[in-house]
């Protein structure tokens, strides 16, 4: 009996320690929420009160004061955001003078005075192409060798012969210059196209060193042409695109390649062969020359176009 006796007292006594420390622990726990709930509400109305303390601190400012404040930043980045997509979307100048007639009208006239002054704007450009020439030795430019097999009928006889070169040459490229007077159109307010006649004065081809192999008898010597009518037709653009001035190459057209005066020295006994020697040669200036005369001039072109004081030309300065 003593035994069930104690057993049943430490339980009863366990028992009531547990349930007293579940009490302490919930209401713990109630004190720590009830802390917490404060905490929040004290932190959502602090924030709450200091920006209506803020907004009426704002409102009592001058406008002066106001702006100082970080609104200046904002409304300044929002104001550069604005005026960077205005300029984005235009899609030409005129977009935007349009709207303006007194800056439609200063920049109709400075393109005006322009057009008025084509032939200067054409000889600046050929002496900045000339120039560019000489100083960076391109003007001669290296010719690929020239390969023919060919039959002949001398009489009754014909013959297979063989015909072939070195690498030849290209020179004077640095005497072309405008023959007549600069046509000038307006096919846009902001926009004046230049038209005009080129000419090379000497333009000349050459090959060191020729080979012809016919009837078992061969000969050598140097082989050169000066084409005297090489004319080419230039056209270019310039104007206002986007508040900024440009100048573009339209066309490059070579137009004549004629009038050959052919030197070939070392025929000899091959002396019947100047007509063919003289088509090969007309054939190298059509089929080497001419491309590789209008790779180089379109290239210096380009090069003489982004030199050009665009805004200085524009305003009759230069």
């Amino acid at each position: 009996m003593g035994l069930i006796e104690s057993t049943i007292a430490v339980m009863s006594l366990c028992f009531n320690r547990i349930v007293t420390w579940g009490c302490c622990a919930i209401v713990l726990i109630g004190i720590m929420g009830s802390m917490l709930l404060f905490v929040v509400y004290g932190i959502t109305m602090g924030y709450h009160q200091a920006q209506n303390e803020l907004v009426e601190f704002a409102y009592d400012l001058p406008l002066t004061a106001a702006l100082s404040l970080p609104l200046y930043a904002l409304l300044r980045q929002k104001l550069q955001r604005h005026l960077s997509q205005v300029l984005h979307q235009a899609t030409s100048v005129s977009d935007m003078v349009y709207s303006n007639p007194s800056l439609l009208e200063v920049y109709s006239s400075m393109v005006d005075n322009m057009a008025q002054n084509g032939n200067r704007v054409i000889d600046m450009i050929l002496i900045n192409m000339r120039r560019t020439l000489l100083q960076t030795c391109r003007e001669v430019l290296e010719l690929p060798s020239v390969h023919a097999t060919f039959m002949n009928k001398i009489g009754s006889i014909s013959f297979v012969g063989r015909f072939e070169t070195e690498p030849g040459w290209l020179k004077n490229l640095a005497t072309i210059n405008r023959i007549n007077d600069v046509s000038v159109t307006k096919p846009d307010p902001m926009k004046t196209s230049f038209r005009v006649t080129l000419k090379i004065k000497d333009l000349q081809i050459g090959y060191e060193e020729y080979r012809i192999r016919a009837m078992g008898v061969s000969c050598g010597g140097r082989l050169a042409a000066s084409f005297a009518d090489c004319t080419l037709h230039l056209a270019l653009s310039v104007g206002l695109l986007h508040w900024e001035p440009y100048a573009q190459l339209d066309d490059l057209r070579l137009h004549h390649l004629q009038s050959m005066d052919l030197h070939v020295t070392g025929l000899g006994p091959l002396s019947g062969m100047c007509p063919l020697v003289s088509a090969w040669a007309r054939g190298a200036g059509a089929a080497h020359a001419a491309p590789a005369l209008l790779a180089q001039l379109t290239h210096e072109l380009h090069t003489a176009l982004t030199e050009l004081p665009l805004w200085d030309l524009l305003h009759g300065k230069q």
